[in-house]
């Protein structure tokens, strides 16, 4: 497994994870956790910031507001990746051995321009963990 090689090259790694776990199908979640928990090691510390709730709310009531996403997301749609929430729930179900030490809600401060010329704001959920 790749993680544990590199894991044995750089030991225990701090991780900052934005927007790489929500598009991961619910099915390979843990794969992806499994590879995260062996680069944490005991020591490292990872600060994830995912999609939050409401985040299909918002890419709907941006397609309804201006009958289009902005460019960049209409290309992530077009390939098929659909956004997916991370919830404080999925942190203690691929991260049972680690605590949040921090958490909350937010919103991204994207590059995706609106036809208003604001920027997308999607609704995000953040956490700082660590091993107990």
């Amino acid at each position: 497994m790749q993680a544990k090689q590199l894991h044995s090259e750089i030991g225990d790694a701090n991780i900052y994870m934005r927007t790489g776990f929500h598009h991961i199908p619910i099915e390979k979640r843990e794969m992806l956790a499994q590879s995260l928990r062996i680069l944490l090691g005991q020591q490292g510390t990872m600060y994830l910031i995912e999609l939050g709730a409401g985040c299909i709310d918002f890419f709907n009531s941006l397609f309804e507001l201006y009958g289009q996403l902005p460019y960049e997301l209409s290309l992530v749609m077009e390939h098929g990746i659909r956004p997916g929430i991370v919830t404080e729930e999925d942190v203690a179900v691929y991260f049972p051995d680690f605590e949040i030490l921090s958490q909350g809600e937010d919103l991204f401060q994207s590059i995706h321009k609106l036809p208003d010329g604001k920027y997308a704001t999607p609704p995000a959920f953040w956490a700082v963990i660590k091993r107990r």
